[in-house]
C-alpha cells in the first residue's frame, strides 16, 4: 500500500494555479497582478501546516516586494529594508539548515557550496545579520535572484511529475544562474569599496573560487558543456543586474 502524502493545498491544479499567480506563464504581470492573492492563499495554507520552504520562501519574498511597491504607504526605507532583511535570511537560513546533519553541522557557507546553492545569498544573510543592514538596491536586486533561483529549483517543473510538488528542490545549477550569481556578488561587493583601485585589487578571492567551483559542478558530464559556457560568457551584459529601482 502506498504511503499517503498530506498537503496544504486540496489537490496539483490548486498549487499550479497559485505558482501561476507569482510567475505568470508570459512573463508579465498585465491588467491583473494576483500577486497578493498567492500570498493571501498561502497564508491560509500556512495554518494547516505542511508549508515547504520553497513555498513558504515564495510568499514572503514577494510579500516583501509588494509592501515596498505600495505608494503612500507610510512605511519608512529602515521599515521596508527590515522586511526584505527577515525574507532574505529567512530563505537563506530556512533552506540551509534543513540541509544540515545534526551530528557534524558544518558552516552555511560550506553547507551552501555543498548544495551549490549561490554564496551570494549567505553572504548577504551574513551582512545583514551581523554588519550593515544593506540598502535597499542591494535587497531588491537579491529578491529578484531569489525569486528566479525559486522558479528554477522548485516551481518550474511542478507539473511534470506527481509528487513534485513535495519533493526536495534541486539545487544543482545551470551555467547561466552560476555566472549570474557571480556577476551580482561582484557588484554587490564593489558597492562597499570607496576607489576604483580597491575595486580591481581587493575583489575577495573567494568570490572567484566559489564561481569556479559552480562552474566545474554545472559542466560536470555535459559533452557541450564547453560550448554552452563559451556562449553564456557573450552574453554578461544580458545577465548583468540592473542597478535602477
Amino acid at each position: 500500500m502506498g504511503s499517503v502524502v498530506v498537503t496544504p493545498w486540496s489537490d496539483q491544479a490548486e498549487l499550479l494555479k497559485v505558482r501561476d499567480w507569482f510567475y505568470p506563464p508570459n512573463g508579465k504581470f498585465l491588467d491583473t497582478d494576483l500577486r497578493r492573492t498567492a500570498c493571501s492563499q498561502i497564508q491560509a495554507w500556512e495554518l494547516r501546516g505542511g508549508l515547504p520552504h520553497a513555498v513558504e520562501s515564495t510568499w514572503i519574498i514577494t510579500d516583501a516586494i509588494l509592501s515596498d511597491c505600495l505608494k503612500n504607504s507610510g512605511m519608512t526605507a529602515l521599515a521596508r529594508r527590515s522586511c526584505y532583511c527577515t525574507a532574505i535570511c529567512r530563505f537563506v537560513t530556512g533552506l540551509l539548515d534543513s540541509e544540515q546533519d545534526s551530528k557534524y553541522k558544518v558552516s552555511m557557507f560550506e553547507k551552501a557550496t555543498e548544495l551549490d546553492f549561490p554564496a551570494s545569498f549567505v553572504e548577504l544573510r551574513h551582512e545583514a545579520t551581523h554588519g550593515s543592514l544593506p540598502s535597499l538596491v542591494v535587497f531588491r536586486q537579491a529578491a529578484a535572484r531569489a525569486l528566479r533561483w525559486l522558479w528554477d529549483a522548485y516551481w518550474k517543473d511542478l507539473d511534470q511529475g506527481e509528487g513534485r510538488d513535495t519533493a526536495a528542490p534541486d539545487l544543482s545549477p545551470t551555467l547561466r544562474d552560476v555566472l549570474r550569481d557571480h556577476i551580482s556578488r561582484i557588484m554587490d561587493y564593489s558597492q562597499t569599496l570607496k576607489t576604483p583601485h580597491q575595486r580591481i585589487q581587493e575583489l575577495p578571492t573567494q568570490i572567484s573560487t566559489t564561481t569556479a567551483s559552480q562552474v566545474l559542478g554545472a559542466c560536470k558530464g555535459s559533452k557541450s558543456a564547453l560550448t554552452r559556457l563559451v556562449d553564456l560568457l557573450g552574453d554578461v551584459a544580458e545577465m548583468t543586474p540592473s542597478q535602477t529601482g
